[in-house]
């Protein structure tokens, strides 16, 4: 759950399109309207839906590679290598998979903070790890939060954010 008021950061390559911008730009809008300050981060300022941001969000460019990688010196795990959006802002990558347990325990013993930005990563591997003393955010609570999209939905409706209509089925086909 969120705290009023909190300070939310959304990371996107850029706002070029497809069902990952607009949901992005729908979950900026639920925060802002529960009153939240949101910080849209992105690689690259461009793309269609950059029209389509939301007043009061703001728009953080990340595209200055050399300043990027000044502040922080970042290392990501991706099967796309350098041409992956962590390459793309600077990071220095190792190409592999994030569903690879091994490498995932590989990248964690060379970063002082694992994160990941996507949600099919093993949250129980991610709360071995957490157990193990890796500092790892959002930590593998939140990961398994997202994983479960009912209880996603019930979580964002609990913190005031708008959703549609929505309700348990007991089986796939329901």
């Amino acid at each position: 759950m969120t705290v009023p008021g909190a300070r939310i950061a959304l990371f996107l390559p850029s706002l070029a399109g497809g069902g990952v911008g607009r949901s992005f730009l729908s979950l900026a809008r639920g925060f802002r309207d529960a009153g939240h300050r949101v910080d849209l981060l992105l690689c690259r300022r461009s793309g269609p839906l950059l029209g389509d941001v939301p007043d009061g969000v703001r728009v953080i460019e990340l595209a200055a590679e050399n300043e990027l990688r000044a502040r922080a010196r970042l290392l990501a795990l991706d099967p796309g290598g350098a041409a992956s959006p962590a390459g793309q802002a600077g990071a220095r990558v190792v190409k592999g998979s994030f569903r690879d347990a091994a490498k995932i325990k590989e990248l964690s013993e060379c970063v002082d903070l694992l994160t990941t930005e996507i949600e099919h990563v093993d949250a129980a591997m991610l709360a071995e790890l957490e157990a193990a003393g890796v500092k790892v955010y959002p930590g593998a609570a939140v990961l398994a939060l997202l994983q479960d999209k009912l209880a996603q939905k019930r979580a964002l409706q609990d913190a005031g954010i708008a959703m549609p209509l929505f309700m348990p089925t007991s089986t796939a086909a329901a």
